[in-house]
């Protein structure tokens, strides 16, 4: 059986931005008494992830 898997490409300010929405999520959730393992694991893969290099060209958007 094969599993959907979504990849993303985030540089480093929008990985700041993601990790604190989840940071955020997190603390919603420990607050309310519910479960954080999920986010906890995604923070996880957020950090653990490959990294790539790309070359960015000088005028070029991001």
């Amino acid at each position: 059986m094969k599993e959907e898997v979504k990849v993303i490409e985030l540089d480093k300010p929008a990985q700041g931005v993601m990790y604190a929405a989840l940071k955020d999520l997190h603390d919603k959730r420990l607050a309310e008494g519910k479960a954080t393992a999920p986010v906890d694991e995604v923070i996880g893969d957020l950090y653990t992830a490959p990294v790539r290099m790309r070359k960015v060209r000088a005028g070029e958007a991001r």
